[in-house]
């Protein structure tokens, strides 16, 4: 019945978009409450030193919940846009999990200070359900799908692509901001054609 029932049953999820080398150190990094300095190189070369919470797989991507030490702010890395990773000696002052855990709760409370509501369609629902972030919720008013959350000024372009996503299954109602940003990008993938 087993044999029968694999033959019949298939799981499909989205391999690796990219090689990934230093998972391995990052985990070690993780395991140890270890620093590490990097290059991180998705929108510019620059250097940084990052304690790492979290490792997590999402849409074929591996990401990190770290915090950047220098800057002293939390954020989602990918892990395929760091490079020259070496952990720091020892003699560098980490935090424990609990003390990280709760250093990222209380800068997500301040963080994510513009808030956004977009209507849904059935579909929409659907999109939503399969794949959203904490700093968003869906929300039910008169049988009608919203999803509701805040995001950061620097998150805008994000939020834009992430909505561009829906199709004609989501309608931004506020902010301005926001609509003006998706309006923006749909005239720019309109004008390639």
């Amino acid at each position: 019945m087993i044999t029968e029932t694999l033959e019949v049953i298939h799981y499909y999820h989205v391999a690796p978009v990219s090689e990934q080398n230093h998972l391995e150190l990052i985990l070690q990094a993780m395991m140890e409450d270890q620093i590490v300095k990097m290059t991180y190189t998705q929108y510019e070369n620059k250097r940084i030193r990052l304690q790492f919470l979290e490792l997590f797989y999402r849409n074929g991507i591996w990401f990190t919940k770290a915090y950047d030490v220098q800057n002293k702010k939390w954020g989602i890395y990918r892990c395929d846009f760091m490079k020259d990773l070496i952990i720091e000696e020892e003699g560098s002052d980490t935090f424990t999990k609990e003390e990280l855990k709760a250093m990222q709760v209380e800068y997500e409370k301040t963080y994510h200070d513009i808030s956004f509501k977009c209507r849904l369609t059935e579909q929409g629902k659907e999109k939503f359900l399969k794949n959203h972030y904490p700093n968003m919720r869906l929300e039910i008013f008169d049988d009608t799908p919203y999803i509701m959350g805040g995001y950061n000024e620097e998150e805008l372009s994000y939020m834009t692509h992430y909505l561009i996503t829906f199709g004609k299954h989501v309608k931004i109602e506020y902010p301005d901001e926001l609509k003006e940003s998706y309006l923006t990008q749909l005239q720019e993938m309109m004008d390639q054609y």
